[in-house]
């Protein structure tokens, strides 16, 4: 009867480590960010983007208009439970570059540095109001004159 209890005792114990185990968050790390020492290796004026390249890897992305900016984006997430995942740190490193490939500035920014940016939407509405696709189709079937196409 004392190995019974022994046993219902161990299996227990194992059981409440297990559930006290699967209780802790797990974390997901995506992207890079370079150190401050790693980015003290640059030279503003000097350093060009193939020597950031080389040091850092490609950018997690670039700038739309002109590749003149580099972003290096880290985020770290934290899951637990049936709950919503939560960021708990974000690091943004930002490399601009002159028009000639130059280093011209970095700057860093973390999670508490960022603000809501609040987007609009604008959709572009039909000027014909209760008229389906087919119905605009097969109205304008009509208006079109094959002999328009041969005049100059």
């Amino acid at each position: 009867m004392k190995s019974y209890f022994f046993h219902l005792k161990t299996l227990l114990i194992m059981l409440s480590l297990l559930l006290i185990g699967a209780c802790s968050p797990t974390f997901k790390n995506h992207g890079y960010v370079p150190s401050r020492a790693e980015l003290n290796q640059l030279k503003v004026g000097k350093s060009s983007k193939e020597n950031v390249k080389n040091l850092f890897g490609s950018p997690s992305s670039i700038g739309l208009v002109q590749d003149d900016r580099w972003f290096y984006l880290y985020t770290r997430i934290k899951n637990f439970m049936y709950r919503s995942p939560e960021i708990v740190e974000r690091q943004l490193v930002v490399v601009t570059f002159t028009s000639n490939g130059l280093l011209e500035n970095i700057e860093r920014f973390e999670l508490q540095d960022q603000e809501v940016v609040v987007l609009s939407r604008r959709i572009t509405e039909s000027g014909i109001k209760g008229m389906s696709l087919i119905q605009q189709l097969l109205n304008s079937a009509g208006n079109y004159d094959p002999a328009q196409a041969f005049e100059q």
